[in-house]
């Protein structure tokens, strides 16, 4: 009843994973810098 039918067993574009993984890290790590300068900004430091 779970199983995947076998006509669909992979997606039509193999998505790639570790380069999606760096992407959204990357715009973590933007996120987390403009924060950070948003802080910095309202505590005048």
């Amino acid at each position: 009843m779970t199983a995947v039918p076998q006509g669909r067993a992979r997606a039509e574009f193999p998505w790639p994973w570790g380069l999606v993984a760096i992407g959204v890290m990357a715009i973590a790590w933007v996120g987390v810098y403009l924060m950070w300068n948003g802080i910095a900004f309202l505590f005048n430091w």
